[in-house]
């Protein structure tokens, strides 16, 4: 307890040095905070929508349960998040460095001609970042994916090789769902 009040004195410091240093007008929400997942629940339209993949340090990685695009999405696992700014620094830069990894791996994995990252939330207003691996040979080619067409689910084999594609790219400190 007495480690978690001294850390806690020093992100108050960090975040009122930030503020005097933009003419006193306070972050949006803290630089620095001692975060906790307790309170994440997963938006039920991404849990019905999406098979769980596993976890980077900050978010969970989903994929679109729809087999005619490798399509992946990032939740921060953070409670009431419906925009980046809302994130402390470090959690912005941690989502950032997630998706750049993931979008790296993405386009080698699959040998991507384009790749479509979006936060875009009208229908779930819940944080998440669309990852679309795209060929110029897709049937919604050159249009967006949303909407298009009626979902293609994956079966199990299907789901398996996008695993292994997955497995080649991903960190070791991927945390993989036993589901």
């Amino acid at each position: 307890m007495f480690k978690t009040k001294i850390i806690s004195l020093h992100i108050n410091k960090i975040n009122l040095i930030y503020a005097r240093m933009h003419n006193d007008k306070p972050y949006p929400a803290p630089l620095f905070t001692i975060g906790t997942k307790l309170m994440f629940e997963l938006h039920p339209q991404l849990q019905q929508d999406c098979l769980e993949i596993g976890r980077f340090s900050l978010c969970r990685l989903l994929l679109m349960n729809e087999s005619r695009y490798p399509w992946f999405i990032l939740v921060p696992e953070r409670e009431k998040l419906t925009e980046i700014y809302q994130m402390n620094m470090a959690d912005q830069t941690l989502l950032m460095q997630e998706s750049s990894h993931l979008a790296r791996g993405l386009a080698e994995a699959f040998a991507a001609d384009k790749l479509n990252i979006a936060a875009i939330g009208n229908l779930v207003p819940q944080l998440h970042v669309h990852h679309v691996v795209r060929y110029r040979s897709d049937p919604a080619w050159p249009a967006p994916v949303w909407g298009k067409f009626s979902p293609a689910p994956y079966d199990e084999t299907e789901i398996a090789k996008v695993i292994a594609r997955l497995k080649s790219v991903l960190p070791e400190a991927f945390e993989w769902s036993s589901a």
